[in-house]
């Protein structure tokens, strides 16, 4: 294994489940108000898996609030 950290969004993480549950015949949602518990949730996966959970300075400053699809 590495020693260098490696990073992923919490976001992306979730989006990308999202759309996994989608091929596999599901029908995810989020709920409004609990992208917060998502985002904890998908945190805490990826320090399980010795992955820091980071978002790309730019992209946080450049993100505008959208929906969950």
């Amino acid at each position: 294994m590495s020693d260098e950290r490696q990073y992923y969004n919490p976001y992306h993480l979730i989006e990308e489940v999202a759309v996994l549950l989608r091929e596999r015949g599901l029908e995810p949602s989020l709920t409004e108000g609990h992208l917060g518990d998502a985002a904890a949730g998908a945190g805490q996966l990826l320090r399980a898996l010795a992955v820091t959970p980071a978002m790309d300075v730019v992209e946080t400053l450049d993100r505008t609030p959208k929906p969950y699809r």
